[in-house]
């Protein structure tokens, strides 16, 4: 009985650590995969605008200053 007891508790206590374990890694993993993905996404997006939109409004004020010299 003491034993069956105590290989119950210690078998109870190793699988729900290792399970424990196993899961918190991987739902780690995968929260960190999407947060990366996601936040490179999201930077990326608005890095191209902010990008695009300062590039196209030096280019039409360049081009505005150009005509006017010419």
């Amino acid at each position: 009985t003491d034993l069956a007891r105590a290989a119950g508790i210690d078998l109870a206590r190793a699988a729900g650590t290792e399970l424990a374990r196993a899961a918190g890694t991987d739902l780690e993993r995968a929260a960190r995969i999407d947060l990366a993905r996601a936040a490179g996404t999201n930077l990326a997006r608005a890095a191209g605008t902010d990008l695009a939109r300062a590039a196209g409004t030096d280019l039409a004020s360049f081009s505005r200053n150009r005509s006017r010299i010419s």
